[in-house]
């Protein structure tokens, strides 16, 4: 998928010149009923009516941030990304407050939350899918997970200006550190230390009707296929491990995935992205 950064850029670039409309009563009555149709349930129309709204106000970002609300609850997460990245790159967005006050109930958002978690979850190089969970991840205040997510993000746009400023706003500074020193990792125990070899062969992991295969071999390299229905992706690289982490490395220098694996038994171990959420169950992976 696109990066984030030059979906974005390109619609600026396409905005008008500086002789900016001013908003109407029109493009501010068609913002009204965007949020009311959301509100309700009415995804789609809130969305056509934003983009009545953004005829008379292309440069409002409350609108804009809207706009990537609607977008994100439609399941158009690229579209959505794009959105919200224009607004960040411009200032601070909305508290979560704000956020869900547009809400009828706060499980309606957790329910579309959960949606874009398993998106990135079968989805694990996709820039704007990491990007617009951190996003989330941070307007809930979860400065930790948001962190893990832009840096998933950064790591595919390492020069990217404004990952770089969400990494370092999400997180915690020096400063805000009880010491100086740099907290000593916690002691993995010696029996969940991995060793490469316990790692290679064949291994299969299901969740939510969507297949995981992933196979390590003696010479450190992997493959990592994604299954659901007659779509197949699959990604190559090498692989390392550090106590109880296993880090797989893209061919093509892209992301690096860092999950923490613990074995239950010589043939199945449980898989968990570092920074997902502590209810985040991870994968189970069987050899085959």
């Amino acid at each position: 998928s696109g990066s984030v950064a030059t979906t974005s850029a390109t619609d600026s670039a396409t905005g008008p010149p500086s002789s900016e409309p001013q908003p109407t009563d029109e493009g501010l009555a068609a913002f009204e009923e965007a949020r009311t149709a959301f509100r309700s349930g009415d995804y789609e129309g809130a969305l056509s009516k934003l983009d009545t709204t953004l005829k008379s106000m292309p440069r409002d970002t409350v609108v804009h941030e809207f706009r990537s609300l609607v977008l994100f609850v439609l399941k158009q997460y690229p579209e959505s990304a794009a959105a919200i990245y224009a607004v960040l790159a411009a200032g601070p967005g909305w508290d979560w407050t704000t956020m869900i006050s547009l809400y009828p109930s706060a499980e309606t958002y957790t329910e579309q939350l959960r949606s874009l978690e398993s998106f990135v979850k079968a989805n694990p190089m996709s820039v704007d899918g990491h990007f617009l969970l951190g996003y989330h991840y941070q307007t809930m205040g979860h400065n930790e997970s948001a962190a893990a997510q832009f840096k998933l993000a950064q790591a595919q746009l390492p020069d990217d200006q404004l990952l770089r400023q969400l990494v370092g706003m999400t997180t915690p500074s020096e400063a805000s550190k009880t010491s100086a020193a740099p907290p000593a990792p916690p002691a993995v125990p010696a029996d969940k230390v991995l060793k490469s070899e316990q790692l290679v062969g064949k291994w299969t992991a299901a969740t939510q009707g969507a297949t995981f295969e992933l196979e390590l071999t003696a010479d450190g390299t992997y493959t990592w296929t994604y299954i659901r229905g007659d779509r197949k992706q699959s990604v190559k690289g090498v692989f390392a491990v550090d106590q109880n982490n296993l880090a797989l490395e893209t061919d093509d220098g892209g992301e690096t995935m860092l999950a923490e694996v613990n074995f239950k038994n010589p043939t199945e171990f449980a898989f968990k992205m570092v920074g997902d959420s502590e209810n985040n169950p991870g994968l189970s992976f069987k050899k085959t």
